[in-house]
């Protein structure tokens, strides 16, 4: 299984722009909700990595950390995006139309990988078959299409990863992705998701541990990788 994580650059899309402002909002109020953030996320994950003394795998766990935060946690007593919307100034009037859009219904996903897409008026992306809403669609990332293409990723194979939909386009979203090698109704990716699906309930965590927990299902045959967002 690869795993991938995507960075803070320039030149990203708007929607990964608007939540890169406000995650850097956050950044700088960070001592005040850290520690009750790192105290759930244990609890949520039964393991950490501090002090592990693998730097790579570190900084992977630290982004799924903040993915969760921004997208998943009840760290606030609202969604984060919603906490931030409410709560912190300087918000343009183009990452409040974005975000409220984003929080109305991002959500990590599993996708069967159909293929790439570049063109003059979408960008560069993957197309993608949802296998539990029986439709395929466009998501937009300049990070995923470089990995996939660079990885020679093969027709059918899985991928977890976060999608909102904006003013009708689809977009991948947060820190983490991941794909596995195998097809996607044949690997373990598809049996987490399953179960996600039938508590209602996200599978972000579940499979992220799987990957980056020297005990996960998926720690031996694991390829850890940063890349640039888009």
């Amino acid at each position: 299984m690869d795993m991938a994580m995507s960075g803070f650059v320039t030149g990203k899309n708007r929607v990964q722009v608007a939540i890169d402002n406000m995650a850097l909002s956050y950044l700088e109020v960070k001592p005040k909700f850290v520690d009750e953030a790192r105290k759930e996320f244990e609890y949520e994950c039964q393991f950490f990595l501090d002090g592990a003394g693998n730097e790579l795998l570190q900084d992977c766990m630290n982004r799924v950390f903040t993915d969760w935060i921004l997208f998943e946690s009840d760290v606030f007593d609202s969604s984060s995006i919603q906490n931030y919307l409410t709560n912190f100034g300087g918000i343009s009037d183009e990452d409040r139309r974005i975000l409220e859009q984003v929080d109305s219904n991002q959500a990590f996903g599993f996708f069967r990988f159909d293929g790439l897409f570049e063109d003059g008026v979408n960008g560069k992306g993957v197309v993608v078959y949802d296998p539990f809403a029986g439709m395929k669609i466009s998501v937009r990332s300049e990070a995923l299409y470089e990995i996939a293409r660079d990885g020679h990723w093969s027709t059918g194979t899985g991928v977890s990863m976060r999608v909102a939909e904006v003013d009708g386009e689809h977009y991948a979203i947060g820190q983490f992705f991941a794909h596995d090698r195998a097809q996607f109704n044949e690997g373990m990716s598809i049996e987490i998701a399953r179960m996600g699906q039938a508590y209602n309930v996200s599978w972000m965590l579940p499979l992220a541990m799987d990957i980056l927990n020297p005990d996960g299902r998926f720690s031996k045959s694991r390829e850890l990788r940063t890349v640039k967002a888009a």
